[in-house]
């Protein structure tokens, strides 16, 4: 516990335990938050070594000299940049200035509004993560429900993806990736295929199958069944539609 004078001669007393631990806290969700975000995995070592700067950071608020006391505004990048360093510098420097500008944003809220309670600080922060999430998230919801289509294959209904990225085709046909949880007694193997990935390039199952039927259109196409398919089925760049 600590006692302080504000400018007005009135005095504080700080729990010098809470700050730590909620600084820790709120930190670590926030550095947890980038990395979901980006699909990085943590460096257990740096955010330890993060996590310990940002507490001993916290000693340059009871520090009077003007100089010394301003520094606090740049620990966040130090931070940032122990954390969130790779050989992506494009990447780290925008988690960098991501992690700074919720940070910015969690400290204006709290003054803003005069949070001094701890529920109402960890409040706070779910208000700020979420917002983050929302910003965030909301294009990539909009442009995946854009091109999302109802798709059916015989008496099979399913929600098709477009995968602009999709330029796989078969004998000049092209090809659709399903997710194999959909394999059926109505698709017959026909042949094999080598198609490039981003890393390699990859031998496929093609397979005959149902008129695909999609906005009511008829598309003969060719399958390719894939066990970790986060979609029920990935359409052929073939198939935009031509209003989209």
């Amino acid at each position: 516990m600590l006692k302080r004078y504000n400018k007005y001669g009135d005095s504080m007393i700080i729990y010098i335990d809470q700050i730590i631990v909620s600084d820790i806290i709120v930190n670590y969700f926030f550095i947890k938050l980038i990395k979901v975000i980006f699909k990085e995995k943590i460096n257990i070592f740096r955010l330890i070594t993060g996590l310990l700067l940002s507490v001993m950071s916290i000693s340059l608020f009871f520090i009077p000299a003007k100089y010394i006391y301003n520094l606090r505004y740049f620990i966040g990048i130090i931070i940032g940049f122990i954390v969130f360093y790779n050989k992506n510098i494009k990447a780290c420097i925008i988690q960098i200035a991501i992690y700074y500008l919720i940070n910015l944003s969690f400290i204006g809220t709290l003054v803003i509004f005069n949070i001094n309670n701890i529920i109402l600080l960890v409040l706070s922060m779910l208000f700020i993560l979420v917002l983050f999430i929302i910003s965030n998230y909301k294009d990539k919801v909009i442009k995946d429900k854009k091109f999302e289509y109802n798709v059916r294959i015989n008496k099979l209904k399913l929600i098709g993806y477009l995968d602009t990225g999709n330029q796989v085709y078969c004998d000049f046909i092209p090809v659709v990736f399903v997710n194999k949880k959909y394999f059926s007694s109505d698709f017959t193997l026909y042949k094999k295929i080598l198609v490039k990935t981003v890393l390699k390039e990859e031998e496929i199952d093609i397979y005959k199958g149902p008129l695909l039927t999609l906005n009511k259109k008829g598309y003969f196409v060719y399958y390719s069944f894939i066990e970790s398919l986060e979609k029920d089925i990935l359409l052929n760049q073939e198939l935009r539609d031509k209003d989209d």
